[in-house]
């Protein structure tokens, strides 16, 4: 083996590279870090994902004496690294918890022993007193901290165990140092070399520029657009690909839209799977057999499939650091690659509700010091059951703690930690509540930059850059959308020339010249001059009613569309607004032509007739014939004078009135020399914009006075709205789920001419829908918010996403049994908003409003599924999960009674019983309150040895009642179980 000055040697290096790895040049970087670090000094790399950090550690390990113990939070990938190493003879291992302890044992006899060169472990290992023994005994030679960001509070993945290496670096004695992170900004790299304990380590940051990477935003209004948005960019990009989503739940059900809506084969990973199935699918992505993968950040660090050509985000992120490192997943083998964002405004409250949930209260801090200054020998799970706080936020509690000097953590054993605990002072406790405060108020400063990304005008590629403190330049061929925005602007588009064009820029003009920010109701209502007294303060703004005439529920949809194509973008949370993107930019000032969604329809404004009356246009001729001013007109028919004005323009464009009897012969030459000044007609925004004291009208009337619309057929005298197509197949489509659902003929739900009087009236409100025929509120109640969902797709959402949304999706239930069931999830959530499915609305209304005889459609649907399932065994009997407090009537042995009787399978009601009494599990705040709170309180009363047994519940949690159960019955000998419940709550989404 070279010494260690030989190694330095360029020369020395290439030939280690090429004897080792067989490569035969360094990638940019990596010399340079390796002649730093074999030179004897610690060493800090900041590479962007995909730069071949890994390969300076192996390289280093082989020409260093000793071993180098590689401390890894990737413990999926710790076995596909060593399996690579072992390929090619280099002597390494791994530790983790996913080996048993004798074979545990034997990988450090090894390494003590000299017959290892590289061990990963996993962080955890280093709190265990027997661990650390062994290594003491070893040679460890380097020290690798990956992922190094993990060690930092203020980093975008905080592990606590990371806070241990500083302590096994100095009972190694202090061996060479390499820290290792591909997203690290200023800050956290400051906070690594302190943690780390090494003031005088050398940084090599290569930049972070991924110039093969295409960066993304693309806005929507709402859940139907944002799936619209995925279906049109899974449609049109080719490749294998990542989708990451925010909750399980989400990932679940972005998976199933891709395989039933896009016909793509797709598979989701998330932490509720267990350890066994997330690592076939980890192993079957990299290997190719999978091309679309939709995963919480559970997947994917240290992930290094080369070819995958997009990363799509279904939600924002909580941090661009994080971003960031997922984004560059793609892309590795420097060909091009998509990183895609899609971004709804709502997205935020769910990661401002994860920072809140998960940061420790005044209160929560003292159950922590309380029970660990009475249990000071404690695992993680035991605080957890004992104080009620989620796995995460009883963590920071411990550790805010920690770091206050009020407890101390000794090393773990079999029972868990020692726990060291001082007097808890109120100064103490103020200002450990203050540090927590403080880093609350960070982590939502790090959201409030993602969010600045995602609603960014500016290069997105600098906006990364300036974050991590890159001032290199932002070069790439294909940067981002802003920028190709700007560059292709729209000069080859054609002009605006139909009214719906023209309205599409009018909008664009008025957004971009408010000084005020509206939101997509609002714009709708100033555009179309609304009454509403949301808008009635900007009455006397220029543009305010620049598209009066036109309905206002098209103009909302008009907006919803320029959203969902770019040239609008919503921002801001709880109340988002909207502003022009670059692409909107570049559409005004060329005029160009708009094209609108075939699904949108929008029509021009016309004028308003029914019941055999005059029309509004005839009223308003009439009264102008009289001799009566517009605003005395306006006065006399209760309407704002805009609306007065559109009417005359539209008579004056047809030469019916004469523009010499509405508008001065003085004002006729203003705006006559505005528009020769503007150059065209197409749309009035920059002409208003040359006479801000006159109004739209009566520009309006000027211009159609100058260019007479063409002679119309004449009107007849009643028009009744024709029902929507989109709304009324949406509908239906509806209808027949939920009448499969209810066991009912689907005229039970609405008749047909209640849902094509709905798809004419559109109704957007509760007031609205109750106001249609054939909607009283017995149907509000049950059936409204479905139905308005629906109506508010049109124009968002064309009838694939609207069916898909409509009906329900059966969900698999991990566990010990052979396979589990329930009918659905029971709520969604766009953003902060709640909403039951159709299938959560039954169980509700079956579980608290005493509607018993919903048992029997519940079981229905039950059935179904079943049939649907060919593959799961025909059962023998069927167990019910006993209630968790006696009642006279019990819900779940009402169902399984119901499931019996058309499945032809007895019910053992009594096979399964409680040995002592539970509360109910929707009382318990955490996983493992909610498994102590069962553990233990089953018994098996019957023989169901050899049966095929159908092991049923009404709502699936957290999992742990049924997994209680099902080990109880496994102990039965059953022939196999299934396991069958009604919904999936959001609980199990934690």
């Amino acid at each position: 083996m070279p010494s260690i000055t030989a190694a330095t040697d360029p020369a020395a290096l290439g030939a280690a590279l090429r004897r080792y790895f067989g490569f035969d040049h360094f990638r940019p970087g990596q010399e340079e870090a390796l002649r730093t670090l074999i030179g004897g000094a610690h060493t800090l790399v900041v590479m962007p994902t995909g730069a071949g950090k890994s390969l300076i550690y192996q390289v280093a390990a082989m020409l260093l004496p000793g071993a180098a113990l590689v401390v890894s939070p990737l413990l999926a990938l710790m076995k596909d690294q060593v399996d690579s190493l072992t390929r090619r003879g280099l002597p390494a291992t791994y530790i983790n918890s996913m080996i048993a302890g004798s074979e545990q044992r034997r990988r450090l006899t090894d390494l003590t022993a000299g017959k290892v060169k590289i061990v990963l472990v996993a962080p955890e290992r280093l709190r265990s007193r027997a661990f650390r023994d062994a290594l003491r005994a070893a040679r460890i030679s380097l020290l690798v901290v990956d992922e190094a960001h993990c060690v930092s509070e203020w980093g975008h993945d905080f592990r606590p165990d990371y806070l241990h290496i500083a302590d096994v670096w100095r009972e190694l004695g202090q061996p060479l140092t390499l820290a290792l992170t591909a997203t690290a900004t200023v800050q956290v790299q400051d906070e690594i070399v302190r943690l780390l304990g090494l003031p005088n380590a050398q940084r090599l940051v290569t930049g972070f520029n991924r110039p093969n990477l295409l960066f993304e935003v693309f806005t929507a209004v709402n859940q139907a657009a944002k799936l619209e948005l995925l279906r049109d960019f899974l449609t049109d990009t080719e490749g294998p690909g990542i989708i990451y989503a925010g909750t399980r739940s989400n990932a679940e059900e972005v998976a199933t839209f891709a395989q039933e809506v896009v016909d793509l084969p797709a598979a989701y990973y998330h932490a509720g799977l267990d350890m066994g199935a997330r690592a076939r699918l980890q192993d079957a992505f990299m290997a190719g057999d999978i091309s679309l993968i939709v995963a919480t950040n559970a997947f994917g660090m240290g992930i290094d499939r080369p070819d995958v050509r997009f990363v799509l985000h279904y939600g924002i992120p909580s941090t661009l650091e994080a971003y960031y490192q997922e984004a560059g997943r793609a892309g590795r083998d420097g060909l091009p690659a998509r990183a895609c964002l899609l971004y709804s405004p709502k997205d935020r409250s769910l990661q401002e509700w994860l920072i809140d949930s998960n940061t420790p209260t005044r209160t929560d801090l003292q159950k922590v010091h309380r029970y660990l200054a009475q249990t000071p020998q404690a695992a993680f799970e035991d605080i957890e059951a004992a104080t009620g706080l989620p796995q995460v936020k009883a963590r920071i509690a411990v550790e805010a703690l920690e770091a206050a000097g009020i407890m101390g953590r000794g090393l773990s054993s079999t029972t868990g930690a020692e726990f060291t605990v001082k007097p808890l002072r109120d100064s103490d406790l103020d200002a450990i509540v203050g540090r927590v405060g403080a880093r609350q108020a960070y982590r939502r400063s790090l959201l409030a930059k993602m969010v600045e990304y995602a609603e960014t005008s500016r290069c997105r590629r600098r906006v990364i850059l300036d974050y991590f403190g890159d001032t290199g330049p932002a070069d790439a061929l294909l940067c981002c959308d802003n920028d190709l925005a700007r560059i292709a602007g729209a000069a080859s588009a054609p002009p605006a020339k139909t009214d719906a064009e023209r309205a599409a820029l009018t909008t664009l003009q008025v957004v971009k010249g408010l000084r005020f920010s509206l939101g997509r109701d609002k714009l709708a209502k100033f555009l179309t001059a609304s009454k509403s007294e949301a808008v009635a303060r900007y009455q006397r703004h220029p543009a305010f009613g620049a598209l009066v005439g036109w309905r206002r529920r098209d103009i909302a949809a008009l907006i919803d569309d320029l959203v969902k194509s770019g040239y609008l973008k919503a921002v801001g949370s709880e109340l988002p607004t909207l502003l022009l993107t670059p692409k909107g930019e570049a559409a005004l000032q060329a005029g160009a032509a708009i094209s609108l969604q075939p699904s949108q329809a929008l029509k021009p404004p016309r004028p308003a007739v029914g019941n055999g009356l005059a029309s509004t246009l005839d009223e308003t001729r009439e009264l102008a014939a009289a001799g009566l001013t517009p605003d005395e007109i306006a006065s006399r028919r209760n309407l704002a004078v805009g609306t007065i004005y559109s009417h005359l323009a539209q008579l004056i464009g047809r030469g019916i009135v004469s523009l010499d009897d509405v508008v001065a012969p003085g004002v006729q030459a203003q705006v006559r020399a505005a528009v020769e000044q503007v150059g065209s007609t197409q749309y009035l925004a920059p002409i208003k914009a040359l006479l801000p004291d006159i109004d739209y009208g009566i520009i309006r009337c000027v211009v159609n006075a100058d260019n007479p619309a063409p002679p119309a057929a004449p009107a007849p005298s009643v028009v009744s709205a024709a029902p929507d197509a989109d709304v009324l197949a949406a509908l239906k489509a509806w209808r027949r789920d939920q009448a499969q659902v209810e066991n009912v003929p689907p005229y039970v739900i609405f008749h047909d001419a209640t849902l094509e009087r709905i798809a004419a009236a559109r109704p957007q409100t509760r007031e609205e829908l109750l106001a249609v025929h054939g909607v009283g509120p017995r149907k509000m109640e049950r059936y409204g918010a479905d139905v308005l969902r629906l109506v508010a797709l049109r124009g968002t959402a064309p009838d694939s996403v609207a069916a898909f949304l409509a009906r329900p999706h059966p969900r698999p239930l991990p566990g010990p049994w052979l396979a589990g069931w329930a009918l659905d999830f029971h709520s969604h959530y766009d953003g902060d908003e709640h909403s039951r499915g159709a299938i959560g609305e039954l169980v509700f209304r079956y579980k608290y409003t005493g509607e018993v005889d919903l048992a029997g459609r519940l079981a229905d649907a039950w059935a179904s599924l079943l049939a649907e399932r060919r593959e799961l065994p025909r059962a023998d009997i069927i167990i019910p999960i006993p209630p968790s407090l006696a009642r006279a009537s019990d819900p779940v042995s009402t169902l399984a009674v119901a499931l019996g009787e058309r499945l032809g399978v007895p019910v053992l009601r009594g096979a399964l019983v409680k040995t002592r009494p539970t509360r109910p599990q929707k009382e318990m705040t955490s996983l493992a309150q909610k498994r102590a709170n069962v553990a233990g309180a089953f018994a098996l009363r019957d023989d169901i040895r050899g049966k095929r047994v159908l092991l049923v519940d009404d709502l699936y949690d957290s999992g742990a009642t049924l997994q209680e159960a099902a080990r109880v019955l496994a102990r039965g000998r059953p022939a196999s179980l299934v396991v069958l419940t009604l919904t999936k709550t959001i609980h199990s989404d934690a």
